[in-house]
């Protein structure tokens, strides 16, 4: 939807097509001529003439968009079609009766897809495909800790599984058997069976909300009924809105529950150091946290009571930054011009890269859980695997086994640790990834998550379907990263991954070994002398210019 909105000409129509399932009516903005109502002749030509000239405009910018308008239709359903719909997809499409109208209309090809999709497998009895679809329905629930709109697009699919088995026909005999349907007028009796679905769905949406939150919720709905005043939703949006104005039951509780166990998570820590070495994953957990400003423990520097009144450059975090800095400035000068970077700053001559990683050094990876295997085996294990990291600035790799062409790097890279800073100066290269940091003292290979997700197409993380993230490369190749029973989300490298990489090292070797062999073996024959006159020779040769051989003959 981003993408539509933001490179086609008034995306916005379109996106509103897609979210509603129902073509914008483009007649709805076209812009209507006024006339004048001035008495005073002179006035009323002069004021009309005014109008004309903003009606000319305004039509001439709803021709514009209303052309856009069914251009984008097009380009939406070629996008739709050929980007997410596979060739299996594409087929069952095609065997549409009704194809020759699905073709350029973005809404018909989605609720195609939708019926495809939910369409009785032809193995299985027609029968259980619907009584599942219905018993999915009924009884259907808000999860624990799942939000309004998770839950509103969760219910809406469970509704649109039940509407393409059965259609929405089913409570007509329903409502005509009701004592008001009968009471009323053919009009209003026209009007229940046609609202039927949608408020029996709206009722549907209510009853199954988490009871912990809008239980009073449902209380008042019957009380009220009960008291001849009907205030249940209509339908699925008014039921949302219901949902989303009330306040949560015992929400004050809950957070007061909270707010005391984060007490006594605080209270329970009796250090707080900077660079203490504590058991914890890629996230810090909370009573892990070190605040930025004050360097207290147990909270962040947002939340901080000196935030406003510490200028950022007083902060802890940054003068242990500057006084790692200064020191390594101090007493390995030298080194600091053979070394690598992340955030660029100038130290005699040389750039240094500063960056951030808490997996560099000194954590401890043994299994809190079971303990059964001790961190020297987990380290080891770790070694053919690469972890996606969302707390690292940086991608860096420790086992040679997985890069290739190992070198020094141009920069300096100075690493902020959970034990310190250290300084690296070397890079190596992933193949069809690009250049990441090496450093074979380091404990894990790491992706940062931001350089990974701007060198592949996207990344997509939904726990309903797995606890893993997907990675989406632009050669059309997917990394899967699963949690491992350390809570990091890793990706085990394959053994054709590592011959791939040891064949490329062998031949690179090869290549160059060749060329050595080729430059002696033109040597021999050759005193000492007559080599080095040869490389002036050639010197001077390029030094003019690069001639003929006979001009250069001539000059000489």
């Amino acid at each position: 939807m981003n993408h539509i909105k933001k490179t086609y000409d008034y995306g916005t129509d379109i996106a509103d097509t897609i979210d509603n399932k129902k073509l914008f009516d483009i007649k709805k903005v076209m812009p209507k001529k006024e006339k004048s109502k001035k008495k005073d002749k002179a006035e009323n030509e002069e004021e009309q003439e005014m109008f004309d000239e903003i009606f000319k405009t305004e039509l001439y910018t709803y021709r514009k968009r209303s052309e856009e308008f069914h251009k984008n239709l097009s380009k939406a359903y070629a996008l739709i079609y050929d980007t997410y719909c596979d060739k299996a997809m594409q087929n069952e499409i095609k065997k549409r009766p009704n194809y020759a109208k699905i073709v350029n209309d973005p809404v018909a090809l989605i609720k195609t897809i939708r019926e495809i999709m939910h369409e009785p497998i032809r193995e299985k009895y027609p029968f259980a495909s619907m009584m599942e679809a219905m018993s999915r329905l009924i009884n259907f629930k808000q999860q624990d800790h799942e939000g309004l709109l998770d839950f509103t697009n969760r219910f809406k699919q469970a509704k649109d599984i039940l509407k393409s088995h059965i259609g929405d026909e089913f409570l007509k005999p329903f409502v005509k058997k009701q004592a008001k349907y009968k009471e009323s007028s053919a009009e209003k009796q026209k009007s229940m069976e046609d609202e039927a679905w949608d408020k029996w769905i709206a009722y549907m949406m209510i009853r199954a909300s988490d009871d912990k939150k809008y239980k009073s919720l449902k209380e008042t709905l019957s009380s009220q009924y009960s008291m001849k005043q009907d205030q249940y939703p209509c339908d699925t949006d008014e039921a949302v809105e219901i949902l989303n104005a009330h306040k949560w039951d015992n929400a004050g509780k809950n957070r007061k529950s909270q707010k005391d166990k984060k007490k006594s998570d605080k209270d329970d820590n009796t250090t707080s150091t900077l660079t203490a070495s504590t058991k914890m994953s890629f996230a810090q957990g909370q009573d892990a946290i070190i605040c930025y400003c004050c360097g207290k423990k147990g909270h962040k520097s947002n939340k901080c009571s000196k935030r406003d009144s510490t200028p950022r450059e007083e902060w802890v975090v940054k003068k242990m930054e500057r006084s790692y800095l200064q020191s390594y400035q101090e007493n390995d000068e030298e080194s600091v011009s053979s070394q690598e970077t992340s955030r660029s700053t100038r130290t005699s001559g040389s750039r240094t890269q500063v960056g951030w990683n808490h997996l560099h050094v000194g954590v401890s990876l043994t299994n809190n859980v079971t303990g059964e295997r001790n961190s020297k085996e987990i380290l080891e294990d770790m070694k053919d695997h690469i972890l996606l990291d969302n707390g690292s600035t940086l991608s860096l790799f420790t086992n040679p086994e997985l890069v290739v062409n190992i070198r020094k790097a141009d920069d300096v890279l100075q690493l902020a640790t959970n034990t310190g800073v250290k300084f690296n100066n070397e890079k190596a290269e992933v193949p069809n990834f690009g250049d990441v940091w090496y450093d074979e003292d380091a404990i894990a290979n790491i992706f940062g998550f931001a350089d990974l997700l701007s060198k592949s197409k996207w990344i997509t993380y939904d726990s309903d379907m797995e606890d893993a993230f997907l990675v989406h490369m632009k050669d059309g190749t997917v990394m899967k990263f699963l949690r491992n029973p350390s809570g990091l989300y890793t990706y085990k490298v394959s053994d054709g991954y590592k011959k791939h990489v040891k064949d490329q090292k062998t031949r690179v070797k090869r290549e160059t070994s060749h060329l050595v062999e080729t430059v002696e073996e033109n040597r021999k024959g050759y005193t000492h002398r007559q080599f080095e006159r040869a490389k002036v020779a050639r010197s001077l040769y390029h030094n003019v210019g690069t001639p003929t051989v006979q001009n250069f003959k001539a000059l000489l």
